[in-house]
C-alpha cells in the first residue's frame, strides 16, 4: 500500500483560521516545493496563529493603561524583543511610512488653516465691496 495524503478534512479537524488556500499558495510560490499535504498547511496555519498571538500579547504589555493596539506598540515590541528580530527591517518601513503620513496629514492642516483665513478675508473683502456698492 502506498502512502496517501490525508483527507481535506483533516484541516478542519484542527480549525485554523487562516485559509488553507492563502497558505497552499504561498508554500507554492517556493519553486523548490511540490506537492504540500493537507496535515502540513495545518501545521504552518497552526504556527502562524500561534506566532501572532505572540506578537500580540508581547506588545500589549506596553499598552496595558490605553487598552489600544496600534503600529507604534507593535513596532516597539518588534525592536525590544529578540524573538522578532527578523521582523526589524519591515518594522522600520513601516515606521517611515507612518512618519510620512504624520507630516502629510500636519500639511494638510496647515493647508487648510490658510485656506479658511484666505477664505475669510475674501468673504469680508466681498462685504465690503457689496456695501460700498449699496452706498454709492
Amino acid at each position: 500500500m502506498s502512502k496517501r495524503e490525508p483527507r481535506k478534512s483533516t484541516i478542519k479537524k484542527f480549525k485554523t483560521k487562516f485559509p488553507a488556500s492563502k497558505i497552499k499558495k504561498i508554500m507554492h510560490s517556493n519553486e523548490e516545493i511540490g506537492k504540500v499535504s493537507n496535515i502540513s498547511i495545518a501545521l504552518v496555519s497552526i504556527s502562524a496563529e500561534l506566532f501572532l498571538k505572540d506578537l500580540i500579547e508581547n506588545s500589549t504589555t506596553t499598552v496595558k493603561e490605553r487598552k489600544i493596539l496600534n503600529v507604534d506598540s507593535l513596532i516597539n515590541c518588534i525592536e525590544t524583543n529578540q524573538n522578532f528580530d527578523f521582523l526589524i527591517p519591515i518594522a522600520k518601513k513601516f515606521r517611515k511610512k507612518q512618519l510620512n503620513s504624520q507630516k502629510e496629514k500636519e500639511k494638510e492642516k496647515q493647508n487648510n488653516k490658510r485656506r479658511k483665513t484666505n477664505n475669510h478675508n475674501s468673504s469680508k473683502q466681498n462685504s465690503n465691496s457689496v456695501t460700498k456698492e449699496q452706498k454709492n
